[in-house]
């Protein structure tokens, strides 16, 4: 019996789907991918890869996969997704599409993210602001050192009272703006707006919100 998991273990090293440490989802053609890390712990997103889900137990979200090594998931999909996930303990990416794929035959494919759950800083604290008002960010002692901040949408619920499917809606300049105007101060006041923050890609109607994390120093 031991002979023979030593076997399993080795063939599934040989074929890159072996991780010794960290976390893997996979996500069938019409399921979301969903990275979920324990209290206390964030995201840091590792590799994403896609294999043909004909005949998988698609139930079996935790087990790696073989993956295809043929180039066709989109070159920017990684990058993406780790803008969207990193820093969060909780992240719902879309359902694997047509426009995720550079090749037109991986209809039926399904996505694989490996991730790590990492130690959120000592100290950490969070702001959560719904549209319309005005995120207060202070310390009492030190000074403010900005860990995220993000203006859009990353769940379901948040500022809503009818839940978002599009969990994935992000602004690409709401991070380094709120550094620009809170770090190494006592206290900032950030207006939550799309004309202050930035316009949030891949959204629906929902209210946006920003949440800012950060430490004092």
């Amino acid at each position: 019996m031991l002979s023979a998991k030593l076997t399993i273990v080795a063939m599934l090293a040989a074929s890159g789907c072996w991780l010794s440490e960290g976390y893997v989802d996979v996500a069938c053609p019409g399921q979301n991918n969903i990275l979920q890390c324990p209290e206390g712990k964030i995201i840091q997103l590792q590799s994403m890869g896609h294999g043909n889900s004909s005949g998988m137990a698609c139930y079996d979200r935790t087990t790696p996969r073989q993956l295809q090594d043929d180039h066709c998931l989109h070159s920017s999909m990684q990058g993406w997704a780790k803008f969207i996930c990193d820093g969060l303990d909780y992240c719902r990416l879309p359902k694997p599409h047509r426009n995720m794929f550079v090749c037109s035959n991986n209809t039926d494919d399904f996505l694989q993210v490996t991730y790590d759950c990492v130690d959120r800083s000592p100290g950490e604290r969070s702001v959560v602001t719904c549209d319309g008002g005005h995120a207060e960010v202070k310390c009492e002692s030190g000074v403010i050192s900005i860990k995220r901040a993000i203006y859009g949408r990353v769940d379901e619920d948040t500022c809503t009272d009818h839940p978002s499917v599009m969990t994935f809606c992000r602004s690409s300049i709401s991070d380094i703006t709120v550094r620009r105007m809170c770090d190494n101060r006592t206290e900032c006041r950030v207006p939550v707006k799309r004309s202050a923050l930035g316009k949030p890609r891949n959204c629906d109607g929902k209210p946006k919100y920003l949440t800012v994390a950060y430490t004092c120093q």
